[in-house]
């Protein structure tokens, strides 16, 4: 009887694995595995613990429903084999199936959120290292000691923010509506993405940016009334999908720095909308008619070496002489 029960709670662990492992990777792709393994090698997912432990609970919430399910299959198969008489109330069978049925959907579009909900978490963790290293590197030429120079603070932090919406343009839905202001810098990383030709789908000619913020502007607002399984998952053709979704991360996506005590310090901050029916406002907050989650992360990084304000000389003039060829510099 022990070995039994052991060998029902193994099957049991494998099947929620199973429902946990299939819930992600019916939202992800190549793409996403790559950029999750990259979270993964820098230690991000340990900042999603939480977010990881309800998916699975929910997995297997979802799976305890199936087996019972399963289970009160085979009871009602066995008694059929013993005939006998059995008296409903009126109203039985429709009573049962209401407080059963709402309870399934529940648990099914809370899985399929929080399954969107997690990735969008493990990959706001690499936008901020993305977008940390971004600032790294531009921060220097705000404060006039590189020999370029010519940036501002707001054009280091857009340039962080279009890195950032990047990284999570692949758990940005696509199919409702969207509207934002846009940088010339983000329109033209747009005007790019949108403009590659893709062998053998549609015509292989690119979107204009104006064409992709009309086409964004113009869908329905993400209501209840409007929310499907389909729509959370984008169904939009593949050449329109990236350009969409790229431009609204874009949209819900805010970068800031700071620098203090040598470190540069990087924030993102990604408003993920809320796709799934029933479950919006479990998982989000009230904006209008929609429902968002804030996902927040920070990256800190040292700034970089000041560099030498003298130019050094060359060997020739320490001989008496010679051209010194830094001399050119401005």
């Amino acid at each position: 009887m022990n070995a039994r029960l052991i060998l029902m709670l193994i099957a049991d662990a494998i099947a929620v694995g199973v429902v946990f492992c299939v819930s992600i990777w019916s939202f992800g792709s190549a793409e996403v595995a790559s950029a999750l393994a990259t979270a993964e090698a820098h230690g991000f997912l340990e900042q999603n613990t939480r977010e990881i432990l309800l998916h699975l609970g929910l997995s297997a919430c979802l799976w305890a429903m199936a087996r019972l399910l399963m289970m009160q299959i085979g009871r009602l198969h066995k008694q059929r084999s013993e005939p006998r008489v059995v008296k409903l109330s009126r109203g039985t069978v429709l009573t049962e199936t209401l407080i059963v049925f709402p309870v399934f959907l529940l648990l099914l579009f809370g899985l399929l959120q929080l399954t969107i909900n997690n990735t969008a978490a493990m990959l706001t963790s690499l936008s901020a290292f993305q977008a940390g290293r971004t600032v790294y590197l531009w921060q220097p030429e705000t404060t006039g000691s590189k020999r370029n120079g010519g940036l501002t603070g707001p054009q280091v932090a857009e340039r962080a923010r279009i890195a950032a919406a990047s990284v999570v343009t692949p758990t940005a839905p696509s199919m409702f509506r969207e509207s934002c202001d846009t940088s010339p810098q983000f329109e033209a990383k747009l005007a790019a993405f949108a403009s590659v030709g893709i062998e053998g789908v549609g015509t292989g000619v690119g979107l204009s940016v104006s064409a992709i913020k009309g086409l964004a502007g113009a869908r329905s607002i993400g209501s209840n009334r409007n929310e499907t399984i389909v729509k959370g998952y984008d169904k939009d053709a593949f050449e329109l999908r990236g350009p969409l979704k790229f431009y609204v991360a874009y949209c819900n996506t805010e970068a800031s720095y700071s620098v203090s005590g040598g470190k540069i310090k990087t924030v993102v901050h990604y408003d993920l909308k809320q796709v799934m029916p029933m479950v919006g406002f479990i998982f989000g907050e009230r904006r209008g008619l929609e429902a968002y989650t804030r996902i927040s992360r920070a990256y800190e990084l040292p700034t970089q070496i000041e560099p030498n304000p003298t130019p050094p000389r060359s060997f020739l003039s320490f001989l008496g002489g010679g051209i010194n060829p830094f001399s050119s510099w401005e």
